[in-house]
């Protein structure tokens, strides 16, 4: 079989038990089986075995693949916890960290078992990913902050916490891009209504990501 792919790139396929991509540029394949889907990326000419119906192949371009940043969410408690279940009951593509204390990682697994990745290392998650959550409580921010600052500075930080307002957070980390949200407690529910004001860094596509 041959797909004719929408970046003018071209694949064929063989359903036993290989098929085969064939990209010019630096491109994420995602593959559609009866079953599921394999996602990858790919440079040149690549196989993959297969176990089941092949559905179809969509090719999509580098900066496309960018748009699934890294996600850690900072305290998965109640809140944080809520934001990591929505992420991943959407299937979102990007990777997301749920971090919480030592001592309190072991009610992480339910998260793990879904699929987020999880650690009580707050410095390595902010580290990974390029947009952070910080769902700790509010007495905690000021030393969250301090904590990960040289890991956030230039990407996007969102707040779930209450009473702080955003110069707070820019006073601290001033390289940072700030959004205050605050949540109802529909976000247990994936139901939320989040009204969110952003510091004069944030960008437009920032605000489209939030």
């Amino acid at each position: 079989m041959e797909f004719s792919l929408h970046d003018g790139t071209r694949s064929s396929s063989q359903i036993k038990p290989y098929f085969e991509v064939k990209n010019i540029a630096k491109t994420e394949c995602r593959v559609f089986f009866g079953d599921g889907f394999l996602t990858e990326r790919k440079k040149g000419f690549k196989k993959i075995k297969i176990k089941s119906r092949l559905v179809g192949i969509v090719v999509q371009t580098t900066e496309e693949w960018t748009m699934r940043d890294g996600i850690a969410v900072i305290g998965a408690g109640v809140i944080g916890g809520a934001i990591v279940k929505s992420l991943l009951k959407t299937k979102y593509d990007g990777k997301i960290t749920a971090t919480e204390k030592r001592r309190k990682i072991e009610k992480l697994k339910e998260l793990e078992k879904l699929g987020a990745a999880i650690t009580w290392n707050n410095k390595k998650a902010a580290k990974e990913s390029d947009i952070i959550f910080i769902c700790v409580k509010p007495n905690d921010v000021e030393k969250v902050l301090k904590e990960i600052s040289k890991e956030i500075e230039g990407k996007l930080v969102i707040s779930t916490a209450a009473t702080i307002p955003l110069e707070f957070y820019k006073k601290i980390v001033p390289k940072a891009r700030f959004v205050r949200t605050m949540p109802n407690v529909a976000v247990l529910v994936q139901e939320a209504f989040t009204a969110y004001c952003c510091d004069d860094d944030v960008t437009p596509e920032d605000k489209r990501k939030v």
